[in-house]
């Protein structure tokens, strides 16, 4: 229909029976495309308001680039993650921002062999094969929540192969070099190391843990229940509720006291939360003199030596998988280090043949 403005408008009934009229410009041709167009998407089920929306989306996103998504991303997304994450995200888009190609290009233009390329440069400039693959993992991130939020129809970097990393950590923590660790870290820090020690959850999920995810019991509940249980937002915004053993949650208590609130473990210097313990911790590990594959011991090795530890006592890798939070039993098996000697006794376990 033709307004007295001298531009079209098209009348229309939607799917939920109501009438429609919506100006397509004063081009007549454009508009008895349009009209056609509307047409053939209400018989096939279809709105056409929604459709035309989802075309000025497609549109967008032949546009945005990595530069102008990030901003969204952060806004967004960072509502679900801890400080330390939303500084890592920073630090390294700081890093991919240095690669013009990347930056300045629409989302849906960005190619694997484009990034492959981004992680040879790293390589070439110095970094790891872990930290060329942590940045392209990031960029793979950011194109997922833009498939998520409708800006992208899929993500260009779907099975994005990674390059090869150092072999697996070997990780091995005997109860008196964990003694020897907790007696050379301060008061309140030893409690920490102590809680990842017997439950094996990351670092920053312990120091920003608060005393309303726990739940503890009476030890008299024993047969009814875990001890203890504590609700944790892991990797990916996963929401976990893993069991804590009595060891556990008598390090909660100690740590807690009479408080019915607040963080868990707090520094007694500042009656706040601890926000970082690298020093702390590299000190003590220095002091004690463990290494893992020759190298630096770090913090997230308790978690390599909880899992260790529940392996060599017999505990299966599915059951370790759902203690620490993963996915897949191959990611599991990253964190735990046979004993050669005491694998080899379970083929003593054959039957006789002669």
């Amino acid at each position: 229909m033709k307004t007295k403005y001298g531009t079209y408008s098209l009348h229309y009934t939607n799917l939920d029976g109501i009438r429609r009229r919506l100006s397509v410009g004063p081009d007549e041709g454009f508009a008895y495309r349009r009209a056609n167009q509307f047409e053939g998407w209400i018989l096939e089920g279809k709105d056409p308001e929604r459709e035309l929306q989802r075309i000025k989306q497609e549109e967008k996103a032949k546009q945005i680039t990595l530069k102008e998504f990030f901003p969204e991303y952060m806004q967004r997304h960072s509502p679900h993650l801890s400080e330390r994450t939303k500084e890592q995200y920073r630090f390294r888009f700081k890093m991919i921002s240095q690669c013009q190609e990347i930056l300045d290009c629409p989302l849906v233009h960005i190619t694997k062999r484009m990034v492959l390329d981004y992680m040879n440069d790293r390589i070439a400039r110095g970094v790891s094969n872990a930290t060329a693959n942590r940045e392209a993992t990031f960029i793979k991130g950011v194109l997922s929540r833009a498939v998520e939020w409708d800006v992208l129809k899929y993500n260009p970097l779907s099975r994005l192969k990674l390059l090869p990393e150092a072999p697996k950590r070997e990780v091995n923590l005997s109860t008196e070099q964990a003694k020897e660790l907790l007696q050379a870290l301060p008061t309140g820090v030893d409690l920490i190391v102590e809680f990842a020690l017997l439950t094996g959850i990351r670092k920053e999920n312990i120091l920003s843990l608060k005393i309303d995810q726990l739940k503890l019991n009476n030890s008299e509940s024993e047969g009814l229940g875990p001890v203890g249980e504590v609700e944790l937002l892991a990797k990916g915004n996963k929401r976990l509720r893993l069991p804590l053993s009595q060891q556990a949650v008598d390090v909660l208590r100690r740590a807690i006291g009479a408080r019915l609130e607040g963080s868990v473990f707090l520094n007694p210097r500042s009656c706040d939360r601890y926000y970082d313990i690298c020093d702390t911790f590299s000190k003590a590990v220095e002091k004690v003199g463990l290494k893992v594959n020759g190298g630096r011991f770090v913090f997230h090795d308790l978690r390599h030596a909880f899992a260790t530890h529940l392996h060599s006592k017999g505990v299966s890798l599915d059951i370790i998988r759902q203690l620490l939070g993963h996915n897949d039993l191959a990611t599991t098996d990253q964190y735990t280090t046979y004993n050669i000697a005491r694998t080899s006794k379970a083929l003593e376990k054959l039957p006789k043949i002669r």
